[in-house]
């Protein structure tokens, strides 16, 4: 389900995740998960769980409140 959220949140992944040299494979043969799962959450097209943004976060070293700070400053609200 694309929506304002899920892109930002997709947007942010994905700038963490290029930041560490990262690719899509990379992170998602560390989640157990296909790498066209892990690219539909840096679309926006896949909703992750609450888990599943946990895994990340630890992966891709930040806090998970640092993305809402980003929301935030986007000028959008939640």
């Amino acid at each position: 389900m694309k929506n304002d959220f899920n892109e930002k949140l997709g947007i942010y992944i994905r700038l963490r995740r290029e930041r560490f040299n990262l690719t899509q494979g990379d992170v998602a043969k560390t989640l157990g998960v296909d790498r066209s799962t892990y690219a539909h959450y840096e679309i926006g097209d896949r909703v992750m769980s609450a888990n599943m943004l946990y895994k990340i976060s630890q992966l891709l070293k930040f806090e998970v409140n640092a993305f809402y700070d980003y929301y935030e400053l986007s000028g959008k609200e939640k």
